[in-house]
């Protein structure tokens, strides 16, 4: 008799280099998965990632390996995944290449491989590609539930700015944004989130917003602050271009340069959405028409819908 419950594993990490991203996104898909009835547990590199995680409701395996070269991982992974017995295996990672999703599969060729790729949406060997950057498919992003629930009203005056540079900061934006924004709007309070959970309702309550490119994105545009983003990756990029009809790019900062160049952009933006009420209303409804924060929906039922295509193991 075939299983009724489908099992599956979700396979990321996070840490100061990758931030959490990966995380957290994966962490939303897992919700939706566990409200469709299915099992999920979380395979981690090493104990760093798990305590980058707040999913403490889902087990977890540490896999004790190299999160930048995670071939050597392959054979735990296999047994971990043949002791859960999982249908589907879900993979949120930078450093998982074909050969390893090659290999895994040849070690079980009934395991359904799902591969959350910024970059590709086709040509890798996985039974299902997901790729929310690409043109016209932000509507996929797997969003936390509460961004369903908020969006922000545009107010009159320019009173809280949210600013977002990712987990680690690698290229100093932080310090050069407060300072920047201080001089051209000194009565504003500078809003940058630390440990927040309810993270749509602190969005909702600010006026406009500068982010890093990342999810952090997309959870502003179903919100609807009016935000003008920078690039610090290369997959940032690709995400920029998938907005470009509702978030303004200052550009990529990774040079002293570009840094300059994406500040001074920063400060005209600012400086022209404060003084118009009208284009911040006008950017606010382009931004919620990108994503309706139900991704993580649609997400969850391709991988059940995979699973279900294939059987579920006996």
């Amino acid at each position: 008799m075939s299983r009724q419950t489908p099992v599956i594993a979700i396979r990321c990490d996070g840490n100061a280099q990758l931030a959490s991203g990966h995380l957290m996104r994966c962490l939303s898909i897992a919700g939706e998965l566990a409200q469709r009835g299915a099992e999920v547990f979380f395979c981690f590199a090493d104990e760093e990632s798990e305590r980058w995680f707040r999913g403490k409701e889902f087990p977890r395996e540490i896999l004790r390996s190299d999160f930048r070269d995670p071939r050597g991982e392959l054979p735990v992974l296999a047994e971990c995944l043949r002791k859960r017995q999982a249908d589907a295996i879900l993979i949120d990672h930078y450093h998982v290449d074909d050969s390893y999703l090659a290999e895994l599969k040849e070690r079980d060729p009934e395991l359904g491989i799902c591969v959350l790729d910024d970059f590709l949406s086709s040509g890798r060997p996985a039974d299902l590609m997901i790729n929310y950057t690409l043109p016209g498919r932000a509507a996929d992003t797997p969003l936390r539930q509460q961004f369903r629930e908020h969006r922000m009203s545009v107010r009159p005056k320019v009173q809280r700015i949210f600013v977002s540079t990712g987990g680690s900061d690698p290229c100093g934006m932080r310090e050069a944004l407060t300072v920047l924004l201080k001089e051209i709007l000194p009565e504003a309070e500078i809003c940058i989130p630390q440990g927040i959970e309810e993270m749509a309702a602190y969005m909702a309550s600010c006026d406009l917003a500068v982010s890093a490119g990342g999810t952090t994105v997309y959870e502003l545009c179903a919100v609807g602050v009016p935000t003008i983003l920078f690039t610090m990756a290369d997959n940032q990029q690709v995400l920029a271009e998938s907005v470009k009809n509702a978030v303004e790019n200052a550009g990529d900062v990774r040079s002293e340069a570009g840094k300059r160049y994406a500040l001074k952009k920063i400060g005209t933006f600012i400086t022209m959405m404060a003084g118009d009420i009208g284009l911040r209303t006008q950017t606010s409804e382009r931004m919620k028409q990108m994503t309706d924060g139900h991704g993580a929906e649609r997400i969850a039922d391709r991988i059940l819908g995979l699973i279900r295509s294939s059987g579920t193991r006996e």
